[in-house]
């Protein structure tokens, strides 16, 4: 049985943390193959992980009572259109849980939790979630491009 578990002991507590840095390093590696440096989440450790909580739902996901991920949302207006949403700033279900249908649990037990709000959440980099998060029906509202310098020099990549 999968379970959304509120952070009951320092313990719990830590395992949370540890997941949430485990995330933003996933992230940074992504970060590095686009090329950018991400000075916000290079230097991420504990201490960032424990004020990132103030003001948010926190969760550590387990299944059959073993611990196997987190969730960290907040429940907000969007900045895209004012509505009541859900915003799911962290979402981590460790390697060996992944594909499994744990996250897609989850987000449903969010719909139920909160009727009447929508689920926003951000992938940067491409990372992989961004595709499962696809495949479950969300949707891209936004997206933010870049180029560097010398991509830019080598000229265009058109198949003409």
């Amino acid at each position: 049985m999968i379970v959304l578990s509120p952070l009951l002991s320092k313990t719990e507590e830590e395992m949370f943390l540890r997941a949430k840095v485990q995330l933003i390093q996933y992230h940074y590696s992504y970060a590095l193959a686009c090329g950018i440096d991400d000075s916000e989440i290079r230097d991420y450790d504990l201490l960032s992980a424990r004020n990132s909580m103030i003001g948010r739902e926190n969760f550590l996901v387990k299944l059959d009572n073993i611990p196997v991920g987190m969730v960290q949302y907040q429940i907000t207006k969007s900045a895209l259109d004012d509505a009541n949403i859900v915003f799911v700033h962290s979402l981590y279900i460790c390697d060996e849980f992944q594909n499994k249908g744990i996250a897609y649990w989850l987000l449903r037990q969010l719909f139920l939790m909160y009727a009447n709000h929508r689920i926003e959440c951000e992938c940067w980099y491409s990372i992989p979630a961004e595709v499962q998060y696809e495949k479950i029906g969300f949707r891209t509202l936004y997206s933010r491009l870049f180029i560097n310098e010398e991509d830019l020099r080598l000229g265009p990549k058109l198949d003409i």
